[in-house]
């Protein structure tokens, strides 16, 4: 890699949202960018949610910067169990099918 020919030792990568990094550093711990992580959740939300769970997420979003690894995966493992149901609601869009 030519950074590593340069001298430099890459210890982690923090990515955007592009994908293409994570096959660049192969076996290098990488995390995604926490600003363009808040981004894609106000891009396929809103910013003022009705349901618990638009509540839930945009808080968490907006506290992304505050957590560690740790907290992140707390937080995910809660909002799995806590909206199930939701998250495994359909609706079929009749004008797009």
């Amino acid at each position: 890699m030519y950074l590593e020919k340069l001298g430099y030792e890459i210890l982690s990568v923090t990515r955007d949202g592009f994908n293409g990094i994570k096959q660049a550093f192969v076996g290098i711990p990488y995390q995604m960018c926490q600003i363009h992580m808040k981004r894609i959740i106000e891009r396929q939300t809103t910013q003022n949610p009705q349901t618990e769970t638009g509540i839930f997420l945009l808080n968490w979003a907006n506290d992304l910067h505050k957590m560690n690894s740790s907290e992140f995966k707390k937080r995910l493992v809660f909002f799995e169990k806590e909206f199930d149901s939701f998250l495994k609601e359909k609706t079929k869009n009749q004008k797009n099918r």
